[in-house]
């Protein structure tokens, strides 16, 4: 169990989460479920411009994140440290909706909190860029989910950040049948992407 571990944040690495998802994924389609993936990037520079938090103490900054991010998830949700500054939530029996809750009240939770600073800054505000996809309008597959979830976060980002965006490219349809959707123009198409 400890390999599964990332050491710095106490979330699960990469390696782990990706199989965890594929195991939930297969479940969700089984029994029909929902479930949905927010993707996370920590923005060091929202709130302080000013400070490069990100060389000054990113290693206390990732621990410190980490046990936040732990701490605002239900018992059956799983995060993850994707790699770097990434971080993903696992959210099973969730459709978009709730999971829309659920990641603005992580976002607002990073911003409200005071992380612990040097000896420069005594303490560091954060913010949060992020992307939701769900499972099966943005993907049926791991990668295709963390792709959506990703085209989100990268919105977010070019957007100047510390929001949450929801993937705007439909993949398919609630019964898993594939469409050409952008930002809600569908058309029918029996390819498989």
């Amino acid at each position: 169990m400890i390999d599964n571990i990332d050491k710095l944040t106490g979330l699960y690495n990469q390696k782990y989460f990706l199989k965890r998802l594929d195991e939930e994924l297969a479940r969700t389609r089984r029994y029909k479920r929902p479930l949905t993936v927010i993707l996370l990037e920590i923005n060091y520079g929202y709130y302080m411009q000013d400070y490069n938090i990100r060389w000054a103490m990113v290693y206390t900054i990732l621990k410190q994140f980490g046990a936040l991010l732990l701490r605002q998830l239900r018992n059956v949700d799983m995060a993850g440290r994707y790699g770097g500054e990434l971080f993903t939530v696992l959210l099973p029996e969730t459709p978009l909706d709730g999971s829309k809750i659920a990641a603005e009240r992580i976002r607002e939770r990073v911003a409200e909190h005071s992380f612990i600073g040097d000896n420069v800054v005594e303490a560091v505000r954060l913010a949060v860029n992020g992307g939701l996809a769900s499972f099966p309008i943005h993907g049926k597959t791991s990668k295709e989910i963390i792709s959506s979830a990703h085209q989100g976060l990268l919105i977010a980002r070019n957007e100047g950040g510390n929001k949450i965006i929801t993937c705007p490219h439909t993949l398919y349809d609630d019964l898993g049948n594939t469409l050409l959707t952008m930002d809600g123009d569908s058309a029918q198409n029996d390819e498989t992407i």
